[in-house]
């Protein structure tokens, strides 16, 4: 039976570009943009009940973090029509490659844990969908550009935009349950997985109808996954800072000459103190998160006993990171034990030449 319905899933959402605007103007600002581009029509936006934002203490300079106020509650729909002489250029999605389809209805779900993009294709035709969130994704960010001082918002994605599956929606009665009426049968593979989901005809009467239900069905897990996404990556600038930090001590502790060891005489142990200090806080900021993605996960599971996304929310859940932050905590164990060796030589030293000085002048003075 030919496949009907598809959709692709993501994370991008509307970001004001003025930090210091006011927040209460956000969804009259979103829907007045996307309003001049001429693609763009049938907008409708639930404006969100609030917004909430990450800590990101030092981490403000790595642009692949979420730097402002993230919008909670609600939801932003309109269609974009993207002509098939746009979309031969644009990589991921064409006409060339199989694709027919024009025209797209973009959901954003702004309702759960985290912003959640829905791309549906509107039509047949549609060889891999997850390219729909690229030509969408690209198409916008160019067309918002074009507009200039005119455009109050830029497109905010979160990778992996498009997640690494293609969802293709048929009738049938294949694979595990995920809903009333619906099943769902999964290919996985290194690349892109395919998610075949089969709807019952009795309990849905078309595969436009089944596809909101599954898209209801699995928000939440989506949004949830994506929200882990962003703590990791949080994160990974903390680990990739003491990298850094640690890499550059180690060069500063091989420096050559007399002014190089003097100045790490003089500086090394604060330097490896301070290091030390923050592979701790990152270490229990680190675990912290962790229980808090648990809890995310038991929230999902609340609403659905099985998880549809069980394996990558449990993946993305563990962090990692544990297995290099002990690696740098070991290096900077033997740089403290050989400055401390040094330091104690230096001592030593210093006692014996001063022993040595305070005997020839008690010599030189007796012998007056």
């Amino acid at each position: 039976m030919s496949e009907i319905a598809t959709f692709a899933v993501g994370s991008l959402f509307p970001e004001l570009i003025d930090k210091e605007a006011d927040l209460n103007d956000w969804a009259t600002e979103v829907e007045r943009t996307l309003d001049l581009i001429p693609s763009v029509s049938r907008i409708e936006i639930d404006p969100p009940r609030g917004f909430m934002s990450f800590n990101l203490g030092d981490a403000t300079e790595f642009k692949d973090l979420i730097q402002h106020a993230i919008p909670i509650g609600g939801e932003i729909r309109f269609h974009i029509l993207i002509p098939a002489r746009i979309q031969e250029r644009i990589k991921g999605w064409s006409v060339s490659a199989g694709n027919s389809v024009e025209e797209f209805l973009v959901t954003i779900d702004l309702s759960t844990t985290y912003p959640c993009a829905f791309i549906i294709p509107l039509g047949e035709g549609v060889l891999r969908p997850s390219g729909a969130v690229i030509v969408v994704r690209e198409f916008l960010t160019e067309e918002l550009d074009k507009l200039g001082s005119k455009a109050a918002i830029k497109l905010t994605t979160l990778g992996p935009s498009p997640f690494h599956a293609e969802f293709h929606i048929k009738e049938g009665d294949v694979g595990e349950i995920l809903a009333p009426g619906i099943r769902v049968s999964r290919a996985i593979s290194s690349g892109y997985s395919r998610w075949t989901l089969h709807y019952d005809p009795e309990v849905h009467e078309s595969a436009e109808a089944a596809r909101t239900v599954i898209i209801q069905r699995l928000g939440y897990e989506f949004s949830t996954f994506y929200r882990i996404v962003a703590h990791r990556n949080i994160h990974r600038f903390g680990v990739a800072a003491i990298e850094a930090w640690v890499e550059g001590t180690l060069a500063f502790y091989g420096g050559k000459g007399l002014k190089s060891w003097i100045y790490r005489t003089a500086k090394l142990r604060k330097i490896l103190h301070d290091i030390s200090l923050e592979i701790l806080k990152v270490q229990l900021g680190i675990e912290k998160v962790h229980k808090q993605n648990e809890r995310l996960i038991e929230k999902a599971r609340d609403r659905n006993s099985k998880l549809a996304l069980e394996k990558e929310l449990a993946e993305k859940a563990e962090l990692g990171f544990r297995d290099e932050l002990s690696s740098y905590a070991e290096m900077v164990g033997v740089l403290e034990s050989r400055h401390s060796n040094t330091t104690q030589r230096l001592t030593s030293f210093a006692v014996s030449l001063l022993g040595v000085v305070v005997g020839a002048l008690l010599t030189a003075a007796l012998r007056k």
